[in-house]
C-alpha cells in the first residue's frame, strides 16, 4: 500500500502542488498560533504554590477631609495603626477565620501591582545570567505564611517564619533558591544589598525558603522574595487590605458576600470603611481574563479559524480531485480493490502529504526561532527564571511541533476521509463506461 500511495504522490505532484504550498503556509501559522496559546494557558493549569481556595481580601479605604464621616481626630498616625489594629483583630479572632494578614500599598499576592528587583549573590557566574525577581513585603507577625497556606520548607527556628522581623533577613521561594545556590544549601547564605562608598559589601542573609509560589496564577515562575516590615508609626496609611483564611466548609463567594454584609456594620473604625470583599478565586479569574483571556481568545479564534479552512480546503480540494480519480478508481475496484482500501489510500496519500509539509514548514519556522526566540509567555522577558519545558527552546520547540502536527494531521484526516468515502463507493463498471 505504501508503494502505491508514493507512486501516486509522484504521479500527481503537480496537481497537488497548492495544495502541498496551502500546507506549508498553514502549519507554520498553526505553529505559530498553537506557541502563544500553549504557553499563555499552561501556566494557568499548574498549581499557585498556595491554597487559594479558603482565601478572602478585606479591602479598606478612608473616608477623604470633605466627606460628612470624616473625622478630624483620627486623622493622625498614630491613631490610623490604632485603628487598622482594632480592624485586624475584629477580622483575625471572627470565629469563621482560621488567620489572617495585613497588606499595605497592595503588597499582597495576585495584587494589581508588581515589584521587581535584581539581586545579587556575589557569584559571577550567577549573577551575570540572573534576571529579575519579584519583590514582596509582609508585615511580620501577622501570619502571613499561614494565611496564604505557603510551606516553609527551611527556617532558621522553630518560629514560623510569619514572625520574621524587620531587616533580619529575607525569606525566598524554592525556585530562587535552586537557581542561585544550586546544589548548594542556601539558608544562610546572602545576596548583596549595598557596597558602600568605602567598598565594603553589604549582606542581607537568607533565614527561610519556602515553597514555589506565582506571584500571579500566569506567570511562568515561582521566584519571589519575602521582605519583613513593620508598620512604621509615623506613616499615615490611606488604605490597606486584610487577607482571611476561612475555615474548611465555607465557599468562598459565600464566604466574601458574607464577609462584606459583616464588615461594612462592624468594621467601621476612624475614618476607614470597608470598601470590598473578595474571594481569591475572583481576584484571580479577574486577572487571567484581563491579562491573559483576550490575547489567548484572540489566538483560539485565528486557530478555529485557520482549522476551519483547512478542512473546508481539504473537502473542496479533495471533491474536486474525485471526479479526476472516478476512472482511477473503478480500475482500482474492477482489479478487486476494496473500499476500505480505496479509503486508505487516499488517506494516506494526505498523511504523507501534510507530513512532509509540515516537515518544511518546521524547518522554516525553526530558522526564525533559533533567530528571534520562543514565546515563552507573561514575564518571560524581564523575570523568568523558571526551569521548565517552556524556557527551554528544544523541549519547548519539540512539544509544539507535535501538537501542531497532530493538529494539522487530524484536521486533513476529517477533510480527506468524506470524499474518500464517497469515492470508494463508486461502481467500477459505471466507472469506466463513463469515462
Amino acid at each position: 500500500m505504501l508503494k502505491i500511495i508514493f507512486k501516486n504522490l509522484w504521479h500527481r505532484r503537480r496537481a497537488n502542488g497548492w495544495l502541498f504550498v496551502e500546507l506549508i503556509l498553514v502549519s507554520i501559522l498553526l505553529w505559530f498560533i498553537m506557541g502563544q496559546v500553549v504557553s499563555l494557558t499552561y501556566p494557568t493549569s499548574q498549581p499557585v504554590g498556595y491554597d487559594a481556595d479558603r482565601l478572602i481580601l478585606f479591602s479598606f479605604e478612608s473616608y477623604p477631609p470633605d466627606s460628612e464621616k470624616y473625622s478630624s481626630e483620627s486623622d493622625s498616625a498614630q491613631a490610623m495603626h490604632k485603628d487598622i489594629e482594632r480592624i485586624f483583630n475584629k477580622i483575625k479572632l471572627r470565629k469563621e477565620y482560621e488567620s489572617a494578614t495585613i497588606a499595605v500599598a497592595c503588597d499582597y499576592i495576585n495584587s494589581s501591582t508588581v515589584t521587581i528587583s535584581g539581586f545579587h549573590t556575589g557569584n559571577p557566574g550567577v549573577d551575570s545570567v540572573r534576571k529579575g525577581t519579584f519583590v514582596l513585603n509582609f508585615v511580620s507577625g501577622t501570619d502571613f505564611f499561614e494565611t496564604y497556606g505557603i510551606k516553609q520548607l527551611v527556617k532558621n527556628s522553630d518560629r514560623s517564619l510569619s514572625e520574621t522581623g524587620k531587616d533580619v533577613g529575607i525569606i525566598i521561594t524554592k525556585e530562587i533558591a535552586d537557581s542561585y545556590w544550586p546544589g548548594e544549601k542556601s539558608f544562610g547564605k546572602g545576596v548583596i544589598k549595598e557596597v558602600t562608598e568605602q567598598g565594603d559589601t553589604v549582606w542581607t542573609p537568607v533565614v527561610g525558603v519556602v515553597s514555589d509560589t506565582r506571584y500571579r496564577s500566569y506567570f511562568n515562575t515561582y521566584s519571589i522574595v519575602f521582605y519583613p516590615y513593620e508598620l512604621n508609626e509615623d506613616d499615615k496609611i490611606e488604605e490597606f487590605e486584610v487577607i482571611a483564611r476561612i475555615r474548611p466548609g465555607v465557599k468562598g463567594i459565600d464566604a466574601a458576600y458574607d464577609a462584606f454584609q459583616w464588615g461594612v456594620k462592624e468594621l467601621n473604625d476612624g475614618n476607614y470603611y470597608l470598601a470590598n470583599v473578595k474571594d481569591y478565586g475572583t481576584i484571580i479569574d479577574a486577572q487571567e481574563a484581563h491579562s491573559v483571556g483576550t490575547p489567548v481568545a484572540i489566538f483560539k479564534i485565528l486557530a478555529a479559524f485557520f482549522l476551519i479552512s483547512l478542512v473546508l480546503g481539504t473537502i473542496g480540494t479533495m471533491s474536486l480531485q474525485v471526479r479526476r480519480r472516478y476512472r482511477e478508481t473503478g480500475v482500482l475496484r474492477s482489479f478487486g480493490a476494496s473500499k476500505s482500501q480505496i479509503v486508505t489510500m487516499l488517506l494516506g496519500e494526505s498523511a504523507v502529504l501534510v507530513t512532509v509539509a509540515f516537515l518544511i514548514a518546521d524547518l522554516l519556522y525553526f530558522q526564525w526561532a533559533h533567530k528571534y526566540g520562543l514565546y515563552q509567555g507573561f514575564g518571560s522577558v524581564s523575570y523568568n527564571m523558571s526551569d521548565n519545558w517552556i524556557t527551554n527552546f528544544g523541549v519547548h520547540f519539540i512539544i509544539i511541533s507535535v501538537i501542531s502536527y497532530l493538529i494539522i494531521l487530524l484536521t486533513v484526516i476529517i477533510g480527506t476521509l468524506l470524499p474518500a468515502l464517497s469515492l470508494s463507493r463508486v461502481n467500477p463498471v459505471e466507472a469506466l463506461r463513463n469515462e
